[in-house]
């Protein structure tokens, strides 16, 4: 709830967000389902938040739908499922660091955002150092869009 000078509204958010993983070897498939829902009177920054741009969580990008740019959809309902196959390198030393190389051969995103259906392809690498920094670099594709991500923290 709210009121002057950020103006008058009031609303709810419903969250639910599921995770999965599995292992066989040095292959992992990972996913993730998230469903949103707001009521009411949403304030600009909450309604991005659901569907495009949040600034914590990057919902509209490299996070969730990896091909589409920031800001892309603004909506108050949204489900997303995203999938990743996950090949776990040897460790070795890097920068004088423990560092776990992990590459994406594929990851596949797919979303009912509001009215619209939205899917996403990515592919890419990273490095976690001492089991607790990643880095991430991520090639994402949707229809019209090529995006190159460089991210921070694992994904899921």
């Amino acid at each position: 709830m709210g009121g002057p000078p950020l103006g008058a509204f009031s609303y709810r958010r419903y969250t639910v967000v599921t995770r999965f993983y599995g292992s066989e070897g040095p292959y992992t498939l990972a996913g993730r389902l998230t469903g949103d829902s707001l009521e009411g009177e949403v304030p600009f920054w909450s309604m991005s938040a659901t569907g495009g741009l949040n600034p914590i969580e990057d919902i509209a990008s490299s996070e969730s739908l990896r091909g589409y740019p920031n800001g892309r959809f603004h909506e108050k309902q949204k489900v997303i499922l995203n999938l990743d196959h996950r090949w776990q390198l040897p460790a070795r030393k890097i920068f004088g660091q423990k560092g776990e190389p992990v590459i994406y051969p594929l990851g596949m995103d797919f979303g009912r955002i509001g009215p619209w259906n939205a899917w996403s392809l990515s592919t890419g690498a990273g490095i976690l150092f001492n089991r607790t920094f990643m880095v991430r670099g991520i090639l994402g594709y949707s229809p019209g869009y090529w995006l190159m991500h460089l991210a921070f923290g694992e994904d899921y």
